[in-house]
C-alpha cells in the first residue's frame, strides 16, 4: 500500500546543487535549488521512519533497521555512494499546489512575445536531417515553428490536464501552467563564521547564500512504498530538511491509486510507423550518459525493439549528491538529466501495445530512489 509524504516549508529552505562552496573559492553566492532532489528527501524520510518506529537517532546506540537499507556505515571508500534502500521504494518528488498535483513540463514547448507584448505558446517541431554536427550525422534538431521565431524554452509545471494536452501533441492553456515564481522566491542572506571557542563571529569571514521561501500552499510530495503502515508516522511531524538547520512539516496520507497523466493515443502513419515521445517526470541518471542523451533510456529499446531515437530536447545536465548524515560526509556527485527532458522516437506498429509498459516506468540507475520515471506522449511531422 502506498503512502504520500507531503512536505511543507515552515520557513525558508536551503538545498545545494553540485556547485563548490568552500572557503577561499571564487563563488559570490550559492543559490538554493528547488524542488529538492530525492537524495535529500530520502534522508528525511528514512530518518523519520527510523525515529518513529525505533527511536533511532544518529548518536544513540539503537541499531539502524535493515528494512531501511544501509545507513552509510560501510567502508570509507563507499561513504559517498548512495545507500541501498532495503525494502523501501520511492517515487517523485512531485509538487502539489492547493491540493492539485503538478508535473514538470516536457521541454518541447516554447513561448514568444507578440506585438501586443502578450505571450504566445507553441511546440517545437523537428527540423530536417542534418548530415554533419557535433552529435554525428542524421540528426534532427527541435526548432521553433519558423526561422524568425525568437522564443525561449518554457520551464513551467503543469496540471494533469496540462500534461495530458502536451503528451497528446497539443499546447496547454495558460490556466494549466504553473510558473515557479508563483510558488517560491529566493531570499538573499549573509552568514558569518563563528568561533567554537568564544562563540562569537570571526572577523572577515562572511558568506552569501540565497534560500528558497516556498508559498504556504505549495507542497513537495513523495510516494513511499515497500513497508507496512507501522513504519509511517501518524499525524503531522516536524522534520529537519536540507541545510542551514531548516525544518519542514510532513504529513503522511494513504494513496489508493497512483496518480499519473493519462497516456494518449500514439500517432501512426499509413506506412505503419508509430511516433512517440518519452519525457522524464523525475531526473534520470544512466550508466552511459552519452548514449542516453543520443538514444534515450535503454529500457525503451529493450521493451520496444523497433524504437529509433529521432531527436531530443533535454536541457543541461546537473550534478547532485547529498550528505551522509551518519558520517557527516558529502556524497559523491553524479550527473542527472533534468526532469522534463524529452526524446522523440519512431517505431513499428507491432510495438504499439508495449508502450503501456513504459508509461510511468522507472529507467536507468537508482530506480528505488524514483530516478528516471518517464511518461509516453506522441508527436507528428
Amino acid at each position: 500500500m502506498s503512502r504520500i509524504w507531503s512536505f511543507q516549508a515552515l520557513d525558508t529552505l536551503f538545498f545545494r546543487d553540485g556547485t563548490p562552496f568552500n572557503m577561499n573559492e571564487p563563488v559570490a553566492m550559492l543559490k538554493s535549488v528547488f524542488p529538492p532532489s530525492m537524495m535529500t528527501l530520502q534522508g528525511a524520510i528514512r530518518t523519520a521512519m527510523a525515529y518513529y518506529r525505533l527511536g533511532w537517532t544518529p548518536n544513540n546506540s539503537i541499531p539502524w533497521p535493515k528494512e531501511l537499507g544501509d545507513a552509510g556505515e560501510s567502508e570509507l571508500k563507499d561513504w559517498g555512494k548512495p545507500d541501498h534502500l532495503g525494502d523501501l521504494r520511492l517515487f517523485g518528488p512531485y509538487l502539489m499546489w492547493k491540493g492539485e498535483r503538478l508535473y514538470p513540463s516536457p521541454r518541447i514547448l516554447y513561448r514568444k512575445r507578440k506585438e501586443d507584448e502578450n505571450w504566445v505558446y507553441a511546440r517545437f517541431t523537428l527540423g530536417k536531417v542534418v548530415e554533419a554536427s557535433d552529435l554525428g550525422s542524421g540528426i534532427r534538431f527541435p526548432l521553433a515553428e519558423n526561422a524568425i521565431d525568437k522564443g525561449e524554452a518554457l520551464e513551467v509545471w503543469l496540471t494533469s490536464a496540462g500534461m495530458e494536452a502536451v503528451l497528446s501533441g497539443d499546447v496547454p492553456s495558460p490556466e494549466h501552467m504553473f510558473n515557479p515564481s508563483d510558488g517560491w522566491k529566493l531570499e538573499h542572506r549573509v552568514g558569518i563564521k563563528r568561533s567554537d571557542l568564544t562563540r562569537t563571529a570571526v572577523e572577515g569571514h562572511l558568506y552569501s547564500i540565497a534560500l528558497t521561501r516556498p508559498r504556504p500552499e505549495l507542497e513537495v510530495i513523495v510516494r513511499v512504498e515497500g513497508l507496512d503502515e507501522s513504519w509511517h508516522p501518524m499525524g503531522t511531524q516536524i522534520v529537519p530538511l536540507g541545510g542551514e538547520g531548516r525544518f519542514a512539516k510532513v504529513t503522511v496520507t494513504e494513496e489508493l491509486t497512483p496518480e499519473l497523466p493519462r497516456m494518449p493515443e500514439v500517432a501512426t502513419t499509413k506506412e505503419g510507423i508509430i511516433r512517440f515521445t518519452v519525457s522524464l517526470l523525475t531526473p534520470g541518471t544512466y550508466i552511459d550518459m552519452d548514449q542516453a542523451v543520443r538514444n534515450g533510456p535503454p529500457e525503451v529499446k529493450e521493451i520496444c525493439l523497433s524504437a529509433q531515437c529521432i531527436s531530443a530536447s533535454l536541457g543541461k545536465a546537473n550534478q547532485i549528491g547529498g550528505r551522509n548524515m551518519v558520517k557527516n560526509w558529502p556524497r559523491d556527485l553524479f550527473p542527472v538529466l533534468p526532469a522534463g527532458g524529452t526524446w522523440f522516437f519512431e517505431g513499428k506498429i507491432e510495438d504499439l501495445p508495449k508502450l503501456n509498459l513504459l508509461h510511468g516506468a522507472l529507467t536507468g540507475e537508482l530506480k528505488s530512489y524514483g530516478f528516471g520515471q518517464v511518461v509516453i506522449g506522441t508527436w507528428q511531422e
